[in-house]
């Protein structure tokens, strides 16, 4: 004798929860802090600390000088004013100055929030012979390269 058992469960949803899985979706990510990066004969730059960790920016070049060159990293922002800020994306382009000197090669890491956008150029101004490693930490990878 084969007696059927059929059982149905039935799941409770509250309604609450599709808003808040929509609230997880959205959820911002800002800067926390921004610290200098300063190890003499290693590295300068910043490091950019998110609510979000996997989204911190890190963001240096080799401070090792070889002879006559330029090299640094620079920016025209106050960037304790963005502590606090919504981070929104970043994008980093590699040009040459030819204007200036025999070589000069700028980084521009640009980073926009909802406060507006944060520049901040690595550069090396040589004679050709004196190139800098450079360092790009962010959600998109790790770019090293020289300049």
């Amino acid at each position: 004798m084969n007696i059927g058992i059929s059982v149905q469960f039935n799941t409770y949803i509250p309604s609450h929860s599709h808003s808040l899985s929509k609230m997880a979706q959205t959820q911002t990510t800002t800067i926390e802090h921004i610290y200098l990066i300063n190890n003499e004969y290693e590295w300068q730059g910043y490091n950019i600390v998110m609510s979000d960790k996997s989204k911190n920016i890190i963001c240096k070049i080799s401070n090792i000088e070889n002879c006559c060159e330029k090299f640094g990293i620079c920016t025209k922002n106050d960037l304790q004013s963005f502590v606090g800020a919504e981070y929104k994306s970043i994008t980093t382009k590699t040009h040459e100055d030819p204007d200036n000197y025999d070589c000069m090669r700028i980084v521009d890491v640009a980073i926009q929030t909802n406060r507006g956008e944060i520049l901040i150029q690595l550069y090396n101004e040589h004679n050709g012979y004196y190139p800098h490693d450079f360092f790009v930490q962010s959600e998109h990878g790790t770019k090293l390269e020289s300049l």
